[in-house]
């Protein structure tokens, strides 16, 4: 019985010392992906074409803040979009599977101007289950045949606390959005705005 005991103890101690290097391996892997992103966007700004083209540079940069955060969070989709009081969509970036159409359709008729306002009511950030979307009417114009499965958003904020816009995420490749997932986008999102804000001192160097 004793043997039996130290067998199932080893077992069990080999399990959780497995768990922790899993988990700290993700950890390692998540923050090296962030620090690339993070280098990406950086010299993304430093590249002198910045001025020549404020509005394409802008597109160009939320393009990739959406292949990088449907990557880090393992999501069907994610859209970034930059408005301005009156026009909710002066600027996207947008990225989903290129053979699944219906994502296009489902972007293009986003009500962006509800959407702001959700997240801002909500904190700053959002993460819904299907089972709350459903009861949801921000996306049901835009859902058609594809109503998504889970939703998390963050606010593109200012230093001045002005809200820029937002980054979205839906449908979880693998189960849930996570608090991890959450606070994951977050960060992209503080990253981003930075980033937005670059961008329009280039436009206005006053």
């Amino acid at each position: 019985a004793r043997a039996g005991d130290f067998f199932l103890e080893s077992l069990s101690s080999f399990e959780m010392v497995q768990r922790g290097f899993k988990e700290a391996r993700r950890a390692f892997l998540l923050e090296r992906r962030q620090t690339e992103l993070s280098r990406q966007l950086s010299s993304f700004l430093a590249d002198a074409s910045l001025a020549l083209d404020a509005s394409d540079s802008l597109e160009e940069m939320l393009q990739l803040v959406t292949e990088q955060a449907r990557e880090l969070v393992g999501a069907d989709c994610c859209v970034a979009t930059v408005g301005v009081e009156g026009h909710p969509r002066i600027a996207e970036g947008a990225s989903h599977p290129q053979d699944d159409r219906r994502w296009t359709t489902f972007v293009r008729w986003l009500d962006l101007a509800a959407i702001y306002r959700h997240i801002h009511l909500n904190g700053g950030s959002v993460r819904i289950g299907d089972e709350q979307l459903t009861g949801l009417p921000l996306f049901r114009t835009a859902a058609g045949e594809r109503p998504p499965r889970g939703w998390l958003a963050a606010s593109l904020t200012a230093l001045d606390g002005s809200e820029l816009g937002a980054i979205q995420l839906f449908d979880k490749h693998e189960g849930r959005f996570t608090a991890e997932d959450e606070a994951i986008l977050v960060h992209l999102a503080q990253m981003a705005a930075a980033a937005i804000e670059r961008v329009r001192l280039y436009k206005d160097p006053a």
